[in-house]
Parts: C-alpha cells; sequence; structure tokens
C-alpha cells in the first residue's frame, strides 16, 4: 500500500481529512484542509502494469468525495482511470482480481487488495454503497444550508 514518504503522506493526509470532515470541518472553509485536498490531488506517476495503491485508493476516494467539485473530478480522473485499467481481466483464476502493489499491499495480498478497491468503489455507485456518505459536503443543497 505505501510504496515510500510520498505515498505514506498521500494515504495519511487522506485519512486526516476524513477525520476532520467526521468532526464537522468544511474541506473549503479551512486552509490547512484545501492545501491537503490540493496535495492529494496532484498528478501521481501511474502504477505498475496490473497493480494498485489500495490504501490510497480507499483513503484518498473517500476524502476527496468530500472534498468534492474539481478536485474531485481530478481525483476520478487521475487516480481511477489507472486503477481500473490495472484490473486483471485475463481468462484465468486472477479474472477481475487487482493486484498488490508494494510491500505493504503484499501482506493484503490479492485478496486484500482487491477488497478495499472494491470499498473505494462504493463511492463512486453510491447506489451500491458499503458505508452511507459521512456527509455530502458537495452536494449544493448542503453547501447552500452550510453557508447560512
Amino acid at each position: 500500500v505505501l510504496l515510500g514518504p510520498v505515498d505514506h503522506a498521500r494515504s495519511a493526509t487522506a485519512i486526516a481529512v476524513l477525520a476532520r470532515v467526521r468532526n464537522g470541518e468544511v474541506p473549503r472553509r479551512s486552509e490547512a484542509m484545501r492545501a491537503s485536498v490540493a496535495f492529494l490531488a496532484e498528478p501521481q506517476p501511474a502504477p505498475a502494469a496490473g497493480t494498485v495503491d489500495a490504501a490510497r485508493a480507499l483513503f484518498g476516494t473517500f476524502a476527496m468525495d468530500q472534498a468534492g467539485g474539481k478536485a474531485w473530478r481530478t481525483w476520478l480522473e487521475g487516480t481511477w482511470r489507472p486503477v481500473l485499467e490495472a484490473q486483471q481481466l485475463t481468462p484465468d483464476e486472477r479474472s477481475g482480481w487487482w493486484d498488490p502493489r508494494g510491500h505493504e499491499d503484499q501482506r493484503l495480498g490479492r485478496r486484500g487488495t482487491t477488497a478495499l478497491v472494491c470499498l473505494s468503489l462504493s463511492r463512486l455507485y453510491p447506489g451500491n454503497a458499503a458505508f452511507p456518505p459521512l456527509r455530502p459536503i458537495h452536494d449544493p443543497t448542503t453547501e447552500a444550508a452550510a453557508d447560512r
């Protein structure tokens, strides 16, 4: 999951954003949160063919979903295209799986990595979400109510 200082920082930043949102902080109203969201939205190098950084996908997706707006769209394009392309589509026992990336993901194995990616996908398809939304901050009705 974590390949080095930058990847660790991105996963940890995403977890911090989620914790702060859970405690009532609104990303667009806090300078620290805006900086964290901008850091998460920065383009990342493509992962090795057929692999995925499952923790970054999971925590980053949940955090960026809460941030909404342009950051969310940038995240979707920059992160999810490579993740979806990394799914194993070979006609063998690996079909439908995501392979682990890095030594931390190796502990999760193919099943654990695939499980984290599937949890991440629950934010992209909320009708099938494994978790209810924390708070749809990027929902225009919520934003209008928060501005009052």
